[in-house]
């Protein structure tokens, strides 16, 4: 659904944490977007951060019903990206999971069935029976071991290192933050945006699930470890899936927290919330 030129983007904000009305740029954009969009205020319901409990879970389900999947969503930082299992959830035809994320999401609840930042793909892939594969790109090596692998086959991880090797041999003077970032490496970016766009295999079509912590922090800023990819790179890469796929629906996290913004400044929030313009413009709809 994300293609034609003549339709625009239907675009739901949901603000968990208010990081997004410190946004005035993004605020200001999307308050002028021809088609409006929808807020949804959840920043008063409690037992929502990085842990959703079941009380919040029953809130938000019924404050996003209304919300369709098919769409672009942004769901503020990434301690709330499971909210992507409320939204999948409203699918109800085959499709692929592609996920851009520094982290697998696959870890098991510590306590319960609770449902996590940290978890959230795991329940979908457990339970969605329209799932057909996650795809999960500029993952962190170290958290992808063999027992990850043996145990879920229906994801493909296209991690930080194996996207650092198509460099050759870079020089322990070089910051791997910064390898994809910097003007000069814009043929680099391209390659890295062919490597994957090549290796990834789509059969249905596809949901895409974005946590901006997959980008460099030379060029973003959020609350969690980050990788490596540029700006550059995740605009390109979606809008070629948007251009050879069939999207279904989107959404897009990675927002600082309160202590981010205090630590790095209101300015880099004002980056943030351009990024979030740059994305939204980068693509266009189809049926």
């Amino acid at each position: 659904m994300i293609k034609k030129k003549d339709k625009q983007i239907p675009i739901s904000l949901i603000n968990m944490s208010n990081i997004y009305l410190q946004q005035q740029n993004f605020m200001q954009f999307l308050n002028g977007y021809a088609d409006g969009y929808c807020l949804v205020d959840a920043s008063d319901i409690t037992g929502t951060d990085c842990y959703c409990d079941d009380l919040a879970l029953k809130q938000l389900t019924k404050m996003l019903a209304d919300i369709s999947v098919y769409g672009i969503h942004y769901i503020d930082g990434g301690n709330y990206h499971y909210l992507s299992k409320i939204f999948t959830d409203k699918l109800n035809q085959t499709f692929d999971l592609v996920v851009f994320d520094h982290h697998h999401d696959m870890q098991p609840p510590l306590f319960g069935q609770i449902l996590s930042c940290g978890g959230w793909i795991k329940e979908v892939r457990d339970n969605n029976t329209f799932l057909n594969q996650v795809i999960i790109i500029g993952v962190q090596d170290e958290l992808i071991t063999e027992d990850i692998r043996t145990q879920y086959t229906q994801v493909q991880f296209i991690t930080e290192n194996e996207i650092i090797a198509l460099f050759g041999n870079i020089s322990n003077d070089i910051n791997k933050d910064s390898v994809l970032s910097d003007e000069k490496n814009l043929l680099f970016n391209e390659k890295v945006v062919q490597y994957i766009f090549d290796k990834i295999c789509i059969q249905y079509p596809v949901y895409i699930s974005i946590d901006k912590d997959v980008l460099s922090k030379e060029q973003y800023k959020t609350n969690w470890d980050q990788g490596i990819l540029s700006t550059e790179c995740l605009k390109r890469l979606l809008s070629l899936m948007a251009e050879h796929f069939r999207v279904l629906g989107m959404d897009i996290c990675g927002e600082m927290d309160a202590a981010m913004q205090e630590q790095y400044g209101y300015e880099w929030n004002e980056v943030n919330g351009q990024f979030n313009i740059d994305l939204l413009t980068s693509l266009v709809l189809s049926e």
